[in-house]
C-alpha cells in the first residue's frame, strides 16, 4: 500500500538574506531621457544619409567608367576592322610580309586609345575587352597570312612550271627539253607536297604525269612551227607521254601545221604557168596521196591553195595589163603617135606595152590607128551632146550608162573622145559620185537597213568614215565586176539579194590556237577583210611597183574576190596562167 514520507525533524530555519534599501523609482524622461534618445537617433540618420551619398557616388563613377571602355573598345573595334581589311585585301607575299607591321600597328592603335582614358579603373576596364579583340585580330591575321603564303608558294610553283614549259615550245630542241623536263617533273612533286599530298601519291603522279604531257605537248607545237612532218613523227613516237585530252589538241595543231605548210609546198611544186589548172590539180592530187595517204584533207588543202595562187596571179595580172592598157590609152592620146613605132619610142611606153597581154599588144595598133583617124573627124555635137547629157543628167541611171559606154565607138572627134573620158575617169574616180553606187546605197538602205545600222556604215559620220569608204569601195568593186562578168548592169534584185548581202556577210578571221583551248577568232564582214600578205606582195611584184598604195591593192583584192564569186569556172582551153 502507499506510503506517505514522514520527517520528524524541522526543515524550516532563519533566512541569511538582509533587508533591501530604500528604492525611488522615478521615470528616465524626467531626467532628459528622451531628448537624449532622440539626438542618439538622430545621429544615426545622419550616418546612414552619408554612407548612401558615398555608395551612390561610387556607383555613378562606375556607371561613367564603363561607358568609357565600352566607347573606347568600340573605336578600337572600327579601327582595328579598317586594318584586318586593308590587310585581307592584301594576296601572297605581300600579305605575308605585312602581318608583323598589322600585329605592331593592332597593339599600337590599342595603346593611344587606352592612353586617352580618365583614369586608371576605364583602363583597366578597357583592357578586359580590347585585349580579346586585339587577340582575335591578331590571330585571324596570322591565319589569312599562312593561306597566302600558301597560295603563293603553290602560284610561284605553277608559274615556273608554265615559263619551263613556254622555254620548251620557244627551244623544243633535246638539249633544251631535258633539261626543263627534269625541272617540270620536280615542281611538280613540290606543287603536290604544298598541297599536302603524299610522296608517291595517286595524286602526285597524276601532277607529274600531266606536268610531262605538257612539256612534250609543247616541245611538239613549237617544233611544228618550223618542221611539222618532224613534229607528226614525234608525236606518234611518244603517245605514252601524253594525256589523253594533250593528245587530241596536239594532234590537230600538228596535223593542221602539216597540212597547211604541207598544202603550200605541194602547190608551189606544182605551178606552172604554162600548165592548166586541170594538169595542176591533177598533180597535186598525186603528190599529196604519196604524202599523206592517210589524211584525204591535205589534198583539199593544197589544191585549194592552188586555186588561191592561180586566181591571184591570173587576176593580178590580168589588172595589171587592162592598167596598162589604159595608161598606154592616156600616153596616145598626150603624145599622139602615128604608129606602133612611134608609140614604142615615147619614154616609159615600152614598159607599158611589155605588160600587155597578146591580145591587147595585137589590138594596139588598130587602137592607134583609130585614134588617130579621128583627128581629121568632124566634131558630132549630136553624138557629143547626147553623151554629155548622159553624164551630167539628174537621172542616175543615165549617168550609169553612160560610165558603161565606150566613147571611142562613137563617131567622135578626137576632141571630144579625149573630154568624155576625163569625165568617165573622174566619175569613176569619185566614188561617192557614181551613180550607180548612189543608186545601189539607196537600194541597200531600203532593203537592208537595219544590217547597215547594225554595221555603222548606213550614213556616212566622222567616226565611221574609214568603214563608209570601204564599204562604198567595195560595193563599186562589186557593180563593175557585176558588169564586166554579165556584160548589162546588175538590177535592183541583183544589188539586194546578191551584191549586197555578199558585202555585208560575216567572215571569220581565226586568232592563235592555245594548246590548253581554243584561240578567240573575230568576225567581220567583207568589207573591213584585211588583205592577206601574200597577196599583196605579188601585187606589187606583178606591178613592179614596191610601193604600190594599199588602197590600190585593197581594190584589186576585193574585185579578185567578186570575180571568183561571179565568174564560172575556166574551160579546158581557157584556164591557162598568163605568161
Amino acid at each position: 500500500m502507499a506510503q506517505v514520507p514522514y520527517q520528524p525533524i524541522p526543515t524550516v530555519g532563519p533566512s541569511q538574506q538582509g533587508i533591501a534599501g530604500p528604492r525611488v523609482d522615478a521615470p528616465l524622461a524626467a531626467f532628459g531621457g528622451a531628448t537624449g534618445a532622440a539626438m542618439s537617433t538622430l545621429g544615426k540618420t545622419i550616418e546612414g544619409a552619408g554612407n548612401e551619398l558615398f555608395t551612390r557616388a561610387i556607383a555613378i563613377q562606375q556607371l561613367n567608367n564603363e561607358t568609357e571602355a565600352r566607347e573606347a573598345d568600340a573605336q578600337y573595334m572600327i579601327k582595328a576592322g579598317e586594318l584586318h581589311a586593308n590587310y585581307n585585301a592584301l594576296q601572297g607575299k605581300d600579305r605575308v610580309d605585312a602581318f608583323p607591321k598589322y600585329s605592331q600597328d593592332l597593339q599600337s592603335l590599342r595603346t593611344n586609345i587606352r592612353n586617352g582614358l580618365s583614369n586608371p579603373m576605364a583602363q583597366k576596364l578597357y583592357d578586359a575587352s580590347s585585349l580579346s579583340t586585339m587577340g582575335r585580330s591578331i590571330f585571324n591575321g596570322a591565319g589569312a597570312a599562312a593561306a597566302a603564303n600558301k597560295e603563293w608558294t603553290i602560284n610561284t610553283t605553277k608559274a615556273q612550271l608554265d615559263i619551263d614549259a613556254k622555254t620548251i615550245e620557244d627551244d623544243p630542241s633535246e638539249g633544251n627539253f631535258q633539261a626543263k623536263l627534269g625541272r617540270i617533273q620536280n615542281s611538280a612533286r613540290s606543287l603536290a607536297a604544298q598541297q599536302g599530298l603524299g610522296v608517291n601519291s595517286p595524286q602526285e603522279q597524276d601532277l607529274v604525269m600531266k606536268a610531262t604531257s605538257k612539256a612534250w605537248s609543247q616541245r611538239i607545237i613549237g617544233l611544228s612551227r618550223t618542221a611539222p612532218f618532224e613534229a607528226a613523227k614525234m608525236l606518234d613516237d611518244n603517245k605514252t607521254q601524253f594525256t589523253s585530252d594533250d593528245y587530241l589538241k596536239v594532234d590537230q595543231t600538228v596535223r593542221a601545221q602539216g597540212r597547211a605548210v604541207g598544202a603550200a609546198r605541194i602547190a608551189d611544186a606544182a605551178y606552172s604557168p604554162n600548165k592548166t589548172l586541170a594538169e595542176m590539180e591533177g598533180e597535186v592530187k598525186a603528190a599529196a596521196e604519196k604524202q599523206s595517204p592517210d589524211d584525204p584533207l591535205l589534198a583539199q588543202h593544197a589544191i585549194t591553195n592552188l586555186r588561191t595562187r592561180y586566181n591571184q596571179d591570173h587576176y593580178a595580172s590580168r589588172q595589171e595589163a587592162l592598167s596598162a592598157r589604159d595608161d598606154a590609152f592616156d600616153m596616145i592620146r598626150k603624145f599622139k603617135p602615128q604608129n606602133l613605132q612611134q608609140f614604142l619610142a615615147i619614154p616609159g611606153a615600152d614598159g607599158l606595152y611589155q605588160r600587155m597581154n597578146d591580145t591587147q599588144k595585137n589590138a594596139l595598133p588598130g587602137q592607134i590607128s583609130r585614134y588617130v583617124g579621128s583627128v581629121d573627124r568632124y566634131d558630132n555635137e549630136k553624138e557629143f551632146t547626147r553623151l554629155h547629157g548622159m553624164a551630167t543628167s539628174d537621172d542616175p541611171d543615165a549617168r550609169a550608162e553612160f560610165l558603161n559606154t565606150d566613147v571611142t565607138q562613137s563617131k567622135l572627134s578626137q576632141p571630144q573622145i579625149d573630154r568624155l573620158q576625163t569625165i568617165q575617169n573622174r566619175m569613176k574616180t569619185n566614188t561617192e559620185g557614181d551613180p550607180r553606187v548612189n543608186r545601189a546605197v539607196t537600194w541597200l538602205r531600203g532593203a537592208m537597213g537595219a544590217q547597215l545600222e547594225a554595221l555603222g556604215v548606213y550614213k556616212r559620220t566622222e567616226s565611221n568614215k574609214e568603214d563608209y569608204d570601204h564599204f562604198i569601195g567595195a560595193l563599186q568593186s562589186g557593180l563593175d565586176v557585176w558588169n564586166e562578168q554579165h556584160k548589162s548592169p546588175p538590177t535592183y534584185k541583183d544589188v539586194v539579194e546578191t551584191i549586197g548581202p555578199q558585202i555585208l556577210r560575216q567572215r571569220t578571221e581565226p586568232g592563235f590556237f592555245s594548246i590548253y583551248g581554243y584561240g578567240m577568232s573575230s568576225q567581220k564582214p567583207f568589207f573591213t577583210q584585211t588583205v592577206p600578205e601574200e597577196f599583196a606582195a605579188r601585187a606589187r611584184a606583178v606591178a613592179g611597183n614596191p610601193n604600190l598604195p594599199d588602197e590600190q591593192i585593197y581594190k584589186l583584192w576585193t574585185r579578185m574576190q567578186y570575180r571568183q564569186l561571179y565568174s564560172k569556172p575556166p574551160s579546158k582551153t581557157e584556164d591557162r596562167a598568163p605568161q
